[in-house]
């Protein structure tokens, strides 16, 4: 309890400045000041007296939080709070709140290494930079505050850290305790200390803890779990209720941290609200629970008492080996106790048994009142009387034990049948401590093949295969019960007769609950008598073979290309002993593979069907349901190759087993690996046209004609296939410039458009450049192409060209014979076939333009146009002496061969072919040329003579009036 004492001082250097009457006023000041006048009130004429008055007065003056000054003593323990936080010290499962109900396991030695005492919280010692008060049996220990100054500064004293504002201790290994107290103003972020305090008020700190968000409030609750119940803390858990979340609301958050075996405590991670943005301070309260369901391990409880607009919420999580569970079992919102409450669940504690039945129950604290939830195991509700757990073992067995369909035993619906018994036993075990209830009512249910649409097998009882009953089971025995069926005749004898059994406990008030997360079906199978031998097993020896139709190696893979795109597999499977039963052979294959068909080859009494596993993988029954002894079956399987993934090799693993029984030494030839080496040859059409395919020059033209008309030669590159081809080259020689530099041909044009096979010439958007002084402008979109024409370069990259001259072309008027122009030619036959012609216009006789154009990439079913323009100079072959000559150009499609990729006969030479003739001057016959003249003048004088009768008809049927003339005149 603090009294305050009010000290009035009055400055009377205002009034007395403007002479005006201060008695009202120091009449007011006295009522002010605390009694008697003499002590607390001060009469002061000046400002400057105050100085001495405050210094006379500073042990009497004490600072507020956050307002410590000049002259101004602070709080020490007068304001300290003592009590804000409690925590008993004592040894138990959990460490954050009351000892519990349940017993311990305590170690021989924690007797004497832990001691009994209460940990105080001083919130407000030291200027609200808290601190920590041991009350024992060796007495009082107050640690000073320079006992913590090394997680504590002294520099932020000022700053009000609120240690103790929790307090809490944690077992550690070798049963020592480490006190524990939070500061969630330390640096507006917040901190927890771990500590060890000795007799004579010494501090060690262990660890510290640091919060992470400003005004979180971290550090304002801590709650240590022993989990496993071994005496030895597993779990700090530190809140940080006004944690922002989305929407910068007050969510809050639980940090999680795990002891490691090293007296250190690792973040591990952390429990939130649920996921939707309202205010929470999720965290407010923290509880750890001995054993709410009864598992033998500790629970939590965190309260958040401002979710659903303020009437809060409880947590419940379950504790599983030496961790929580970081998804909650359950949430109880105060709104579904009370709409009234508010504030629900702003504290906790799980240290109640009100009614002695040793189940724990929980009281929550709300605003202005207090609510109790009983335990109901696994369960928190409000409700008047407490329920135990139970555990019920289920076991099934079956008479006879296997499905015998050849010798019938019974007869069920007028047809003879093989009739079973099922019988279910059901153990009961409880779980709670304390008295349980003796019995109670079981439902259950069986059923008999559920997975199959047509019924193998049925109840006697219902004719169905499906049946429920009721059963009283009693905690601590053994209840059974039997369940007649009958097997029909069926053609599926192979695969078993599932049996399913589903229980629960029937709900009632009084009656126990099922443990949590305890299977309630059980499911088994009754196999079918096979033929097998005396040892009923059936043992198999199944031998596998199987070969590819393409063999490649490393150095010399198969080239795979159009139209053959598929791979055969020839497979042989035999079973050399006993019967094999569901026989399957399951197929592994490399991406670059599409399965296709299986086709038997011989033997159509086998039966096989395929199913796919996954993208690449397939497994196929053979000859189900029993592949029989000493049976062998041969078939084909097939295979696309796929156009999306390419890959240098083909792989494929077979594997063939079965439900039989076969010897581990014979399981060798089980399997097969198959495995080739190959390349992808593309599927591309290079085709060339030119609208000019024969050109006359003219002797007669006149010099300023020097050059004929442009022509064009178009090449065509279309992609064929299925996959893209990146990085072709489409490479053009053209004949150009002949003996003494004379240029015969000019190229004067390149022009490449992108085409598709579903797109109309008339719609193909072009990407065109034009040639300046023979260089090429901007590239088209993924066609690049590159000219060189410069007569320096070209001479030094073409070698020895023997030039012909134009007076030479007489001895050879046709140049390349037609049946060596229509064949393709390769590099090495297109050099041949230039030494083997002395005379012409190829690139043996003339230096040749060369023209590049890089495809960068050519996609399925996309063609690409390369169009070429050249024109002829005339005044070349006027001065020549031939009747006609040949200008052989070639071309040719390369790319960048890799691994995968191989063009083989693409890449030989082809020609383009223009024929130039010798026109010839006709002379024409003076007569004929005076005869002309004179013709022309003749029938030019007739046609004169013509009109002028015309005119002269039309005048006189229409004489003039001459009397209208006169007038007018």
């Amino acid at each position: 309890l603090f009294s305050f004492s009010h000290a009035a001082f009055q400055v009377l250097g205002h009034y007395i400045r403007r002479q005006q009457d201060p008695e009202t006023f120091i009449s007011e000041i006295k009522y002010i000041a605390s009694d008697p006048d003499d002590k607390y009130f001060f009469n002061v004429t000046d400002e400057a007296a105050l100085n001495d008055i405050v210094d006379a007065l500073g042990d009497r003056i004490f600072t507020l939080e956050g307002t410590l000054g000049y002259n101004q003593s602070s709080f020490h323990m007068e304001m300290s709070q003592i009590g804000f936080s409690t925590h008993k010290l004592d040894v138990g499962p959990f460490i954050c709140d009351w000892p519990s109900v349940v017993a311990l396991r305590v170690s021989p030695m924690s007797s004497s290494a832990l001691q009994d005492g209460i940990l105080f919280g001083m919130v407000g010692a030291y200027d609200w930079d808290g601190g920590v008060l041991k009350e024992g049996i060796y007495g009082r220990i107050a640690p000073s505050r320079e006992a913590f100054e090394s997680e504590f500064p002294l520099e932020l004293k000022n700053h009000a850290a609120y240690l103790g504002y929790t307090v809490s201790s944690v077992i550690v290994g070798d049963w020592k305790r480490l006190y524990v107290a939070g500061a969630p103003r330390f640096k507006h972020k917040g901190k927890v200390i771990l500590f060890e305090l000795s007799d004579d008020g010494d501090v060690n700190i262990a660890q510290a803890l640091n919060g992470e968000q400003i005004g979180s409030y971290y550090g304002s609750e801590v709650c240590g779990l022993d989990v496993d119940q071994d005496g030895i803390t597993d779990l700090l858990l530190v809140a940080a209720p006004m944690y922002l979340g989305s929407g910068n609301k007050e969510a809050g958050r639980v940090y999680i941290y795990s002891f490691t075996g090293e007296e250190v405590f690792v973040p591990n991670g952390t429990l939130k609200s649920e996921e939707r943005s309202q205010d929470a301070r999720f965290g407010y309260a923290l509880a750890a629970a001995p054993d709410l369901n009864h598992d033998g391990f500790t629970d939590l409880v965190v309260g958040a008492p401002l979710e659903d607009e303020h009437r809060g919420a409880i947590y419940v999580y379950h504790g599983d080996g030496i961790y929580v569970n970081p998804n909650y079992k359950q949430r109880i919102p105060g709104s579904s106790l009370s709409p009234s409450l508010r504030y629900f669940g702003r504290s906790v504690s799980t240290q109640l048994d009100l009614d002695g039945d040793q189940l724990i129950d929980l009281a929550v604290g709300a605003h202005g009142s207090a609510v109790l939830l009983r335990s109901n195991p696994g369960l928190l509700l409000l409700h008047l009387s407490s329920r135990s757990i139970v555990q019920i073992n289920v076991s099934l067995s079956f008479q006879p034990h296997s499905i015998n369909v050849i010798q019938k035993t019974c007869q069920r619906g007028g047809r003879e049948s093989s009739c079973l018994n099922a019988t279910a036993c059901f153990t009961t075990v409880s779980r709670s401590p304390g008295p349980q209830s003796t019995s109670f009512d079981l439902w259950v249910s069986a059923t008999l093949d559920d997975r199959k649409l047509s019924a193998r097998a049925l109840f006697d009882d219902s004719s169905h295969r499906q049946t429920q009953l009721a059963l009283q089971v009693h905690t601590g025995r053994t209840v059974c019960h039997r369940l007649p069926f009958h097997v029909y005749d069926t053609a599926d004898y192979i695969r078993p007769i599932s049996f399913s059994l589903k229980f629960k406990i029937n709900d009632t008030e009084s009656g126990p609950v099922l443990d949590e997360g305890w299977p309630t079906t059980i499911k088994k199978s009754i196999q079918f008598f096979k033929d097998c031998g005396e040892d009923d097993v059936c043992t198999t020896d199944l031998v596998l073979q199987a070969h590819m139709d393409v063999t490649g190696s490393r150095q010399k893979p198969y080239v795979i290309r159009s139209p053959r795109r598929r791979l055969a597999v020839e497979v042989q499977l035999q079973n050399r002993l006993e019967n094999a039963y569901n026989t399957s052979l399951t197929l592994h294959y490399s991406k670059n593979l599409h399965f296709s068909s299986l086709s038997i080859r011989e033997d159509a009494n086998f039966k096989m069907e395929c199913t796919a596993l996954g993208a690449n993988s397939h497994s196929c029954n053979v000859s189900y349901p029993v592949f029989r002894s000493q049976s062998k079956v041969n078939f084909m399987l097939e295979f696309e190759f796929s156009c999306t993934s390419l890959h240098s090799r083909v792989q494929m693993k077979l594997h063939a087993a079965s439900d039989s029984v076969e010897r581990e030494e014979t399981l060798m030839d089980n399997s097969v690996q198959l495995q080739s080496f190959v390349q992808y040859e593309p599927d591309l059409f290079v085709s060339s046209d030119s609208n000019l395919k024969r050109y006359e020059v003219h002797p007669t033209r006149t010099v300023s004609e020097a050059i004929g008309p442009e022509f064009h030669t178009h090449l065509r590159l279309q992609n064929l296939g299925c996959y893209s081809v990146s990085h072709l080259e489409l490479r053009l020689r053209l004949p150009s410039v002949a003996a003494e530099d004379a240029r015969f041909m000019t190229l004067t044009d390149v022009f490449s458009y992108n085409v598709s096979e579903a797109a109309p010439p008339a719609r193909l958007a072009p990407f065109r450049w034009f040639l300046r002084s023979l260089s090429t402008g901007p590239q088209a979109t993924g066609v690049n192409c590159s000219v060189q024409s410069d007569l320096a370069q070209l001479k030094a990259r073409q070698g020895d060209v023997r030039t012909l001259h134009p007076e030479d072309m007489m001895q050879n008027d046709v140049l390349v014979s037609p049946r060596l122009a229509q064949r393709p030619m390769t590099t090495a036959a297109f050099s041949t076939f230039e030494k083997r012609r002395p005379f012409g216009q190829n690139c043996s006789r003339s230096w040749c333009t060369e023209v590049v154009c890089e495809v960068q990439q050519l996609l399925k079913g996309q063609a690409v146009v390369v169009r070429v323009s050249r024109r002829v100079h005339d005044d070349f072959f006027r001065k020549a002496k031939y009747k006609s000559v040949r200008i052989i150009g070639a071309y040719r499609l390369a790319a960048q061969e890799t691994n995968l990729i191989t063009l083989g006969k693409e890449t030989v030479w082809r020609e383009t072919v223009l024929e130039v003739l010798k026109g010839r001057a006709i002379p024409i016959s003076l007569w004929i040329l005076i005869g002309s003249v004179i013709g022309g003048l003749l029938l030019l004088s007739l046609i004169i003579f013509i009109l002028w009768k015309v005119c002269l008809s039309s005048f006189q049927k229409n004489p003039p009036h001459t009397h209208r003339n006169k007038r007018l005149i």
